[in-house]
């Protein structure tokens, strides 16, 4: 089982150790759609479906994604809560991606069979 580091503060389990926080990683990706349209196309790079199946690929609890990727809880249960894209802000929804990537896990767009997840081939 995969486990998110205890000992590294947040946000530095995607970041392999980095002592990078949350306010950080925040400024870096903040970015404010244009549109109705721009906004959507964000919110839809990946599905409540597919957070929750990264999940249960590394074997994490709610609570584990919630810490490593220095969200709360509430915003991970509402990012998971509809199979499509998930409410949460466009920055919140990074940090899960990107905690989970630096975690080992791979996200499939849909390429004709559908979104998925699935660990990273070792390098």
């Amino acid at each position: 089982m995969i486990r998110a580091p205890d000992s590294l503060g947040c946000g530095q389990a995607a970041f392999g150790g980095s002592n990078t926080d949350a306010a950080d990683l925040n400024k870096n990706i903040a970015y404010e759609p244009k549109s109705f349209n721009e906004k959507s196309k964000i919110m839809s790079e990946i599905t409540g479906a597919q957070i929750r199946a990264a999940r249960a690929l590394l074997r994490w609890t709610a609570e584990d994604l919630a810490e490593a990727a220095c969200v709360g809880l509430s915003t991970i249960r509402r990012a998971e809560a509809d199979d499509g894209p998930p409410t949460i802000t466009v920055a919140n929804l990074k940090l899960i991606q990107m905690t989970l990537q630096g975690a080992g896990i791979e996200f499939i767009t849909r390429n004709g069979g559908g979104v998925g997840v699935r660990f990273k081939e070792p390098s």
